[in-house]
């Protein structure tokens, strides 16, 4: 278990007939993601993350997740133009949001810009 635990992550080059997983994950100074595919097993292909801006600092939790999916499909974006992606997140509010009137300006953007581009699980 040790050893397995220090091993560094081994990136592999994307498969195309496979379709892309995209986890994501927001804290409260940083986001980070993850660009994969799952084979047999799931497997990483590039790791990205970014520190917030004082002004995203201020964002609300929704707000910060939606801004990490949207950072994820900008920067992965010539990976996945054409082919069947996933994205994974922790926050349930986005699938509530999915259904439900948006109110906030910025928030909207994002959500049509998200449905439009791929699809959210």
């Amino acid at each position: 278990m040790k050893a397995k635990i220090s091993e560094a992550p081994i990136l592999r080059g994307p498969n195309w007939k496979l379709p892309f997983h995209i986890s994501t994950y927001a804290s409260n100074i940083a986001l980070g993601v993850v660009l994969g595919q799952k084979d047999l097993i799931p497997y990483a292909i590039y790791y990205t993350s970014k520190n917030f801006t004082p002004t995203q600092l201020n964002y609300t939790v929704t707000e910060k997740v939606f801004l990490v999916v949207v950072h994820a499909i900008n920067k992965f974006r010539h990976h996945i133009i054409g082919y069947e992606t996933f994205i994974h997140t922790d926050h349930s509010a986005i699938r509530y949001l999915m259904y439900k009137p948006i109110t906030n300006g910025r928030v909207t953007r994002w959500f049509y810009f998200c449905k439009n581009s791929i699809l959210l699980c």
